[in-house]
């Protein structure tokens, strides 16, 4: 749990280049959605067009989709393809045609929104147990709902399963408060009833959790990659959205940097690939975890205080390691 002095810092304080910020995918998908179109106008975003095939030449990339909405397949020509169509992306296919699919860990997560009053001093994130077996992250992300007096809470609950087999890996599956609320009986943390809260929540989402093999490069030519379609990743951290932004902007710095799409693409993959490999990687370590082990392992009835668990090396290596790799590249300078 992080709760004032007591929890790592985030953000600028911790040295990073940018500040951390909390908001809903969907607040953010809004802001930039409306950023396109008032750049580059209205047209600039189509919606409902899913992409089939890829094909390339020297002089340019052949993109085919389907309108969904009337059934109509249309080639789009274009300098460069930029792949951010996710973890099931067709260009990171058309890249790496024998690639195995996603690799599932065994765990499952639902996760949903739900307003309440706030917990603790109102900007605090909750980690509370473990991977071994149920895990639950909440923290507030609405500013508007502050004002107000209440938290939007974002809350995720992680749960390892026995199944043999994943569930296909979408993100939007609706999942059901039954299934996820027996895990979390009795569980009340900083005053926050977690089944109340889940049973609060609207329409929720189901999926495992799921990362990829890296990839030895992401593209040649006049395709890249980028975001989850480039680097899918477990959710530790915060990392899937953040490392799919700091690298939309640095393919962007390169892009606007030079009038050779092909160099700045090559330049681009140079600059971010083995570093968002290495927390793909990192991920999988569960970083996190290993503090919550060694802590049970040592005060299996509990403690007062982690100081008298942790001593402050151990504490610090634990939570250190795993930021220098997150933060181990600045970003590009900011242009005007």
């Amino acid at each position: 749990m992080t709760h004032g002095h007591h929890g790592p810092v985030t953000g600028l304080a911790a040295g990073h280049a940018w500040p951390q910020y909390s908001i809903h995918r969907g607040e953010l998908h809004a802001i930039l959605l409306r950023a396109v179109r008032e750049r580059l106008g209205a047209d600039a975003v189509r919606e409902g067009m899913r992409l089939t095939a890829v094909f390339e030449d020297a002089e340019r990339v052949r993109c085919r989709v389907r309108n969904v909405a009337i059934d109509a397949v249309l080639d789009q020509d274009a300098d460069v393809l930029i792949g951010a169509d996710g973890l099931h992306s067709v260009v990171r296919a058309h890249l790496h045609p024998t690639e195995p699919g996603p690799r599932w860990n065994g765990i499952r997560m639902w996760r949903g929104t739900a307003e309440s009053e706030p917990f603790l001093d109102g900007q605090t994130m909750i980690l509370a147990g473990s991977n071994s077996a149920a895990r639950f992250v909440a923290y507030p992300i609405s500013r508007t709902a502050q004002q107000r007096g209440r938290s939007l809470i974002n809350w995720v609950a992680e749960v390892r399963v026995h199944d043999e087999t994943a569930q296909d890996p979408d993100w939007d599956r609706i999942g059901r408060t039954e299934d996820v609320l027996p895990h979390y009986a009795g569980w009340r943390i900083a005053g926050l009833d977690i089944a109340e809260l889940i049973s609060a929540s609207g329409a929720i989402l189901e999926y495992p959790m799921v990362d990829r093999d890296p990839l030895p490069h992401w593209g040649i030519g006049r395709i890249t990659l980028v975001g989850d379609a480039a680097h899918p990743m477990y959710p530790i951290g915060s990392n899937g959205g953040s490392q799919a932004i700091l690298g939309a902007r640095a393919l962007a710095a390169e892009l606007a940097a030079t009038t050779d799409p092909i160099a700045a693409l090559a330049r681009y993959q140079t600059a971010r690939r083995e570093h968002a490999n290495a927390i793909v990687l990192a991920n999988r370590d569960m970083p996190m975890d290993r503090i919550i082990r060694l802590v049970t392992e040592r005060a299996p009835n509990g403690f007062a205080r982690i100081e008298d668990v942790l001593t402050p090396t151990e504490l610090a290596e634990i939570t250190t390691s795993y930021r220098r790799t997150s933060s181990a590249v600045s970003p590009p300078t900011p242009t005007s």
